[in-house]
């Protein structure tokens, strides 16, 4: 393999080292809807719980209300937009009344977050999740 290919190959190996450590972190924290009851009486009122973090159903760290993009209720006969949050300690919060019956799923869109890093802070990062080869 002549030189110019190498040196192309080595960039696509870092670039690729790179995208899936970035990847990782991306994916490192998830979010989930946590209602407060899974079984409603229709008119009912229950809280439902935006909770981000590495142990379900715990919330590590509060999700900004500013990401998200939409958060709706979905009946067989409407949709609701859930808009009106309560900052509940790490917890995102939100309330709404049971529909008259039925299955209901809630829906949410998050606006993505670019995370900037200088390259010791990168660097510290993949030491961190034990991402050593990497580095190598």
């Amino acid at each position: 393999m002549n030189e110019a290919i190498q040196r192309q190959v080595s960039k696509w190996i870092v670039f690729g080292a790179c995208f899936l450590a970035g990847a990782h972190h991306l994916c490192a924290h998830d979010l989930w809807i946590v209602p407060g009851r899974f079984h409603l009486n229709p008119g009912e009122r229950i809280r439902i719980f935006l909770n981000s973090g590495d142990e379900f159903p715990k919330s590590d760290s509060l999700v900004g209300e500013f990401r998200i993009a939409s958060f709706n209720l979905y009946s067989a006969t409407e949709q609701i937009p859930l808009s009106r949050f309560v900052v509940d300690d790490k917890s995102l919060t939100a309330e709404m009344k049971a529909p008259s019956g039925g299955t209901v799923v809630l829906g949410l869109a998050t606006k993505p977050r670019l995370v900037r890093l200088k390259a010791d802070e990168f660097n510290t990062y993949l030491k961190e999740d034990g991402l050593h080869r990497v580095l190598e």
